[in-house]
């Protein structure tokens, strides 16, 4: 099954959201997706391919009435059933103008019913339909929270499988089971629920959750492909490897970070060959494998202490590794996602000079409002925090002045940390001929900056440099 959202399209929105934002283009961008998943080589009987969305309803419009935003989500499903969408999650529990927040059954029951009759209408075969309804009920321990998972108790659940009973064509679905324990797949399966989502949080190592779930659900029949087998015909690495060597003939710097869990021994020696810089970052790798990456040309580490495995007495892990290694390492210096002590113990503890990166992971705030929309949720920023809804930290609010500030705090010189901030990236991309360093710069690259890395003077403004460039007009100094 394929499932929109953010890792198909681009978008951090649900695609009701980008709907609402686009209008009379959502049915065309559809069935273009639909199109894309058409055109994959892939040995699966087409029969066997359900392209499928979640959470289609009125809640998008929830601020109109309820009439008006249900007019809205019967055009939304209509678009999907049209671009060939035949697994349709109908979620109108939440209330419209006027409305609670959650409605009691009645009224979503019934506006589910009425979004199913548009589907009906719509498709040439209502057969081929299937539908996922609300999201009232939640089955007890097949959940997880930012902090917990609850763990899925055939006993506690026992009643489940009898409710299906009198329904033909009716199966439970299973939220969120790439953080389920091996032993509840089968369980699931044996309780009726015969479709099991994974959540947003899904990496390379929650994949060995569908492997156990496939070897749970193993099929006697030899002819049929297995998941691990789809997986690797429909994510090929030279796919990968072709976009890479498409940037890097045309000289563009290619930086990129993956997880020892995502490539097999020899692929990143395969792509650093053409020049691309490959960085270590978002794993929960051993000591051992990240120590694989760097002995086939890997340079960086992405955001030491940051989504890597932690550096413990006996198991150093990829932040053990890093700070002992002679590679680079990139930081955020916003003294929330490093504490300032550790700032300090890392540049400190690093084997060779200059080989600290300083980075921001800044998000929309910096610059921007205080409150946006990520993967389908509310941040905002309090108190120089960058939080969401569960008051966990999300990103950055940092600019790169304010983190070469943030060093000099820890005792780190100015002069050591302006060379973080520039010719240290500069030489890991191999870029220090060009960019960097004051000699030869474009007087529109410099800024000035006071003791403290306050900026108190800017050179030539993007825009003037940019038609400078494009007129060949002479730079002439403003008295």
């Amino acid at each position: 099954m394929v499932a929109l959202g953010e890792h198909l399209t681009g978008h951090a929105a649900s695609p009701a959201e980008i709907a609402a934002e686009d209008g009379d283009t959502f049915q065309t961008w559809l069935s273009t997706i639909a199109a894309l998943v058409a055109s994959l080589q892939c040995t699966l009987d087409p029969d066997c391919i359900v392209l499928g969305d979640n959470d289609l309803g009125p809640q998008v419009w929830r601020a109109a009435p309820a009439a008006e935003a249900m007019a809205k989500a019967e055009t939304l499903v209509a678009d999907y059933v049209l671009a060939g969408f035949t697994k349709i999650h109908l979620d109108c529990s939440e209330g419209c103008q006027s409305e609670p927040a959650q409605l009691d059954d009645a009224p979503p029951v019934a506006r589910a019913a009425q979004l199913a009759a548009i589907c009906e209408q719509t498709t040439p075969d209502p057969t081929k339909l299937s539908y996922m309804v609300g999201t009232e009920v939640v089955q007890s321990g097949v959940e997880f929270t930012s902090t917990e998972v609850h763990h899925f108790h055939k006993g506690e659940n026992a009643a489940l499988r009898a409710m299906l009973a009198p329904y033909e064509g009716l199966c439970f679905e299973a939220h969120s089971t790439d953080c389920r324990h091996p032993s509840a797949y089968l369980a699931l399966a044996e309780m009726g629920f015969s479709i099991h989502k994974v959540g947003l949080a899904l990496t390379h190592a929650y994949r060995q959750a569908l492997y156990a779930l496939d070897e749970a659900c193993a099929s006697p029949a030899p002819d049929i492909p297995r998941f691990p087998e789809v997986i690797a015909r429909l994510l090929p690495a030279s796919r990968t490897m072709a976009q890479l060597q498409r940037l890097r003939v045309r000289h563009i710097p290619v930086l990129l970070t993956l997880a020892p869990e995502a490539v097999t021994q020899g692929q990143v020696a395969e792509i650093v060959a053409p020049g691309v810089t490959v960085s270590l970052g978002h794993t929960t790798a051993s000591a051992a494998e990240a120590c694989a990456l760097f002995a086939e040309g890997a340079t960086l580490f992405t955001h030491l202490f940051n989504a890597m495995s932690q550096m413990e007495n006996r198991a150093p892990g990829v932040v053990g590794v890093a700070i002992n290694s002679h590679a680079y390492c990139s930081i955020i210096a916003d003294g929330l996602h490093v504490d300032p002590a550790m700032l300090a113990l890392a540049y400190r503890a690093r084997p060779l000079p200059d080989h600290m990166i300083l980075i921001t992971d800044a998000m929309p705030t910096v610059g921007g409002p205080d409150e946006f929309s990520l993967y389908g949720e509310m941040v905002h920023l309090k108190d120089g925090k960058i939080i969401n809804p569960q008051g966990l930290l999300t990103g950055a609010h940092v600019t790169i002045p304010e983190g070469i500030a943030m060093m000099q705090t820890v005792g780190i010189s100015q002069e050591d940390a302006l060379r973080m901030a520039t010719c240290n990236p500069a030489k890991l991309m191999g870029l220090e001929e060009q960019i960097g360093r004051l000699i030869g710069a474009e007087v529109s690259d410099l800024i000035m900056m006071s003791d403290t890395s306050e900026i108190s003077a800017l050179g030539l403004s993007g825009k003037a440099a940019s038609d400078r460039r494009q007129t060949g007009e002479p730079y002439q100094p403003q008295p």
